[in-house]
């Protein structure tokens, strides 16, 4: 399953503003845009490469590279991975790996006569994760006659967690229920599937949930505070920049762009209940 990548879809974004001079070096096809994930105690299955489009071009679909030969390694044993069933993902399919905290870990493939390399450490995870509220109540009557003091009386979400410097983290939100129920006029199956939401990085110590996202669907929300590696915070902050200040975008591939990181969470879970 693919994790969370929507939020982390910035890095390309970033890449494509690049500056003309590190096009001029070599043919733009011939740039590998490495986009790759580890989670703590997850399965290694978000590994994403493309070809660097053109600068100024008007080609707006990215190549997929789905034909690497790429190994991951940790702690000096070398796993060999494989293309995934999405075009352009990689992944290991074998139960020996695991993606453990404080752990380095190395990614390195061949390709157009260069080899890629990169390396991440995976953060500890935060800690003292806590929510305000476990239990919230809808009253579809109250609701439906008057949305607004009904949606200003709700209780405030608010998800903390203990300080860490100045590490980012981010929360992600979920609806879990297997056969999610919209909240609308009498409820409803969920006609887009189960509710998602992903904030942005944040570098404070707890985040509090709108309540327009308390108010999607019924039933057992999990949140995930994420605390994310150096080098994605770094990129984050340079991305936060006029990209026209920078003479190339920021990266940690060896021979390549793109980024390889590690995140690692802590949970804690609501209910939406109908009254």
């Amino acid at each position: 399953m693919k994790k969370i990548s929507v939020l982390l879809l910035i890095p390309l974004l970033f890449f494509l503003s690049c500056e003309k001079e590190i096009l001029q070096q070599s043919d733009p096809e011939d740039i590998i845009v490495v986009e790759a994930f580890l989670y703590a105690g997850e399965s290694v299955d978000n590994i994403y490469l493309t070809a660097l489009l053109p600068y100024g071009g008007t080609d707006t679909v990215f190549q997929v590279i789905s034909d690497a030969e790429m190994t991951l390694t940790h702690n000096e044993n070398t796993y060999q991975l494989e293309p995934a069933d999405s075009a352009g993902f990689y992944k290991y399919s074998g139960n020996d790996l695991e993606i453990i905290e404080g752990d380095k870990y190395q990614i390195e493939f061949d390709y157009y006569d260069k080899t890629i390399i990169a390396e991440t450490v995976v953060p500890d995870a935060p800690t003292g994760v806590t929510i305000s509220d476990t239990d919230i109540y809808i009253d579809e009557d109250e609701l439906l006659a008057n949305p607004r003091e009904f949606i200003q009386n709700l209780p405030q979400i608010e998800i903390n967690w203990d300080e860490s410097g100045d590490d980012y983290f981010y929360v992600l939100v979920e609806n879990i229920e297997e056969n999610p129920v919209d909240i609308e006029l009498g409820g409803g199956s969920g006609k887009f599937g189960n509710f998602k939401f992903i904030s942005t990085p944040v570098k404070v110590n707890s985040y509090r949930l709108l309540p327009l996202i308390i108010i999607q669907q019924y039933g057992t929300h999990l949140i995930r505070v994420f605390k994310v590696n150096k080098e994605y915070a770094d990129l984050y902050e340079s991305v936060e920049q006029d990209s026209r200040n920078l003479n190339e975008p920021l990266t940690n591939i060896t021979n390549g762009l793109g980024i390889f990181t590690a995140f690692s969470c802590d949970s804690v879970y609501f209910e939406v209940v109908q009254q």
